[in-house]
């Protein structure tokens, strides 16, 4: 069993984590990842992965090797009274470590391109970093016949049906957060990851600043919030000034987003994966529209179109 800490982040998550630990298994290559707060809380965390990993595969951990970190050093003692022998390297050889050091650029590799994939800020970077490790664990690898460490590890293939864009637009049912019968069911949300306790996904809420998991939600993978802010903006100002029809309804959009918590969002750059699809007006008296990005142009669609966007249908039970 390989581990290591990466840290500290450049920038703090949006949930105030510094850093992350990441334990290896040697066999299969499945990786695990926990954000820190502080590099001491290894000593804590540690005890909790070895009881973890040991009641779930049925084997003991007999051997880890990591770099002379301070904070390794202080599990010492924990590690001599379990019989677990502790592989260190000599100092400032970050080589012999190096299936750790490649496995941290690897999930750095991949954590950036879901970030700027969504056009997400860095401080989102524990959910990039908890998403990367999840699909890194459920991809083939050559050095193991092309089969996944999940399939190693725990003799069952993955699930792929479960798994969807990172920073898309999606539609959460609320139903267990809200306080009275009048608040609505689903509001937009930021997909921002797979709960690693719960059957469920983990969104962000954008007007409330909140974290939800849901299993009850409509995915719109077309639409990645954050790097639709400006097309957003404009078409709001355009329909504003936009005269309409006494027998058609107002066309409204479909979301409005406010800034990041203590932090603004960059002005980004228009691109043909970020452009805002659709701007969807409420079903009213049968005659829904949907405008395109030219505000001026507008086309009738059917119910049913408009019953799949506003209706969330229950997402089946996955594993």
């Amino acid at each position: 069993m390989y581990f290591d800490v990466w840290g500290p982040a450049p920038i703090n998550s949006i949930d105030d984590f510094h850093y992350y630990v990441i334990f290896l298994d040697h066999f299969s290559k499945y990786v695990w990842l926990y954000p820190l707060k502080l590099k001491s809380d290894v000593f804590i965390i540690f005890p909790v992965f070895k009881n973890l990993v040991e009641r779930q595969l049925n084997s003991q951990i007999k051997t880890l090797y990591s770099d002379n970190g301070g904070e390794f050093i202080k599990l010492r003692p924990f590690l001599q009274n379990h019989g677990i022998s502790h592989m260190k390297t000599p100092p400032y050889t970050p080589e012999h470590n190096g299936v750790s050091e490649r496995k941290h650029h690897h999930l750095i590799e991949m954590a950036r391109c879901l970030l700027h994939h969504a056009s997400l800020s860095p401080i989102f970077w524990t959910f990039a970093f908890q998403t990367a490790a999840y699909l890194i664990n459920r991809l083939p690898i050559p050095g193991l016949n092309m089969t996944t460490p999940h399939h190693i590890l725990f003799k069952t293939p993955p699930n792929y049906n479960k798994l969807k864009i990172f920073g898309c637009l999606y539609f959460p049912g609320l139903k267990p957060y809200t306080n009275n019968k009048l608040e609505p069911r689903s509001e937009p949300c930021l997909f921002l990851g797979y709960s690693l306790t719960k059957s469920a996904y983990i969104c962000f809420n954008f007007k409330n600043n909140k974290f939800y998991h849901s299993r009850n939600l409509q995915f719109v993978e077309t639409v990645y919030p954050y790097s639709s802010k400006s097309n957003i903006s404009s078409i709001n100002s355009n329909l504003n000034t936009q005269p309409t029809s006494s027998n058609s309804p107002p066309l409204i959009p479909l979301i409005s987003i406010p800034p990041l918590p203590n932090e603004n969002p960059p002005n980004l750059p228009q691109s043909h994966e970020s452009t805002l699809r659709q701007v969807i007006s409420p079903p009213n008296n049968n005659s829904p529209y949907i405008t395109t990005s030219s505000p001026n142009i507008s086309q009738p669609v059917t119910n049913e179109q408009v019953s799949h966007i506003h209706n969330p249908t229950r997402f089946p039970h996955f594993t």
